[in-house]
């Protein structure tokens, strides 16, 4: 009686040794199997909304054009490509038939959730409350990863990235994104060329990740965030320490840059396109706007209830300063300075959760969308909880 619960948790745990394959790879179908059980009812769904833009309208998924060539051509120009590419490899294979489309973003979601896994079982080893604690409370914080990647695709909120078949874009965005978080994270434990050869293979995710949304182009500026929190007490000289994040910021800015300079995404005809009217509200309103709608996100990622989940996202512009908008940020002020203070006590996964949360959502404070608020766009930042 006493031998299988000791076997199950050596198993679950993904404890280190001869089985670590075997151990992982039933993970990964423990976590696709759940997630087949959780979205099994949709397979009957149509296409709706933006399907209709990227799948049945989209002649790119149909006809012999070459969508695959922004990868290699303008590799550092954000876009959609590798998405539609996708969905054209689908189209080859199924032509319009929902369950095949639906299917790829279910194995999406799921891969995404073993990321997350490999993430926490990696920084875990490195916070505080671990590091400090006795060695019953160690092997029950193990079971933190495996618990976080099944909540992660059972959350509500990831609905509407999964179940809407034209937010593949967030999906796989994220599925190159934690990748690339993932392999920095390793990059980091080596030395000289093995680490140059694992920071190739970020790029090479950056790059995937960025042409599936381009709201992915916060990468780097992540990765300059986590350099500093997780990895500064390695670095033994100054120069060392600044290179990396150096290197990222200017990766960064001149991926940011050019999208926005190339794109026309800053000027007014780009930004009310779809518009129902051709008024543009100012940054400053797109601002204010969107610090009342993170705050929202954060309700729903903490109490993600059916009530609120199912309710009217017709949200109003923030034109004032008003009591709803102050709360908001006081709100996200004692997130920050609970991020800041948590590190100055040698916390490392608490601060990365909460940055996390604002630098993968930072680009929509300040560019005007249509949508103010949507739970698609929560998808990534989700990570953060």
């Amino acid at each position: 009686m006493g031998i299988f619960p000791i076997g199950f948790k050596r198993w679950m745990l993904c404890q280190p040794g001869a089985n670590m394959v075997i151990k992982r790879t039933v993970l990964v179908i423990a976590l696709i199997g759940f997630s087949f059980l959780l979205y099994s009812d949709t397979f009957q769904n149509e296409f709706h909304f933006d399907d209709y833009v990227y799948i049945i309208n989209a002649p790119e998924i149909r006809h012999d054009i070459n969508i695959f060539q922004n990868l290699y051509t303008t590799p550092f120009f954000p876009d959609r490509s590798l998405v539609q590419y996708s969905f054209s490899l689908n189209y080859a294979l199924n032509g319009l038939s929902y369950p095949g489309y639906q299917l790829v973003n279910i194995l999406i979601h799921a891969i995404n959730a073993f990321l997350l896994f490999l993430i926490i079982n990696n920084l875990l080893p490195q916070s505080f409350l671990l590091t400090n604690s006795p060695g019953e409370t160690k092997k029950k914080l193990r079971y933190v990863p495996v618990v976080l990647s099944f909540l992660f695709v059972a959350h509500p909120l990831a609905v509407n990235s999964v179940a809407y078949i034209a937010q593949r874009h967030g999906l796989m965005a994220t599925l190159f994104y934690l990748s690339a978080f993932f392999v920095y994270l390793k990059a980091m434990a080596f030395s000289k060329c093995y680490k140059w050869i694992l920071l190739g293979i970020v790029s090479v995710f950056f790059v995937l990740s960025i042409h599936s949304k381009p709201m992915a182009v916060s990468l780097p500026l992540l990765l300059i965030i986590a350099h500093f929190i997780l990895f500064r007490e390695q670095e033994k000289r100054v120069a060392t320490t600044l290179l990396m994040p150096v290197a990222l910021l200017v990766v960064f800015v001149s991926c940011a840059g050019s999208y926005a300079l190339y794109s026309g995404i800053l000027t007014e005809s780009a930004l009310t396109a779809g518009f129902k009217s051709n008024h543009l509200w100012s940054s400053w309103v797109q601002f204010m706007t969107e610090s009342e709608v993170f705050l929202q996100y954060w309700k729903l990622l903490l109490f993600p209830f059916p009530s609120w989940l199912c309710a009217d996202r017709a949200f109003s512009l923030s034109r004032s300063i008003d009591f709803s908008l102050i709360c908001s940020w006081l709100f996200h002020s004692m997130l920050l300075m609970t991020a800041l203070f948590t590190y100055k006590k040698g916390f490392k996964l608490i601060p990365v959760g909460i940055l996390w949360f604002y630098v993968t959502l930072s680009p929509y404070l300040f560019i005007p969308v249509q949508d103010v608020m949507v739970e698609y766009k929560t998808y990534l930042p989700s990570v953060a909880f």
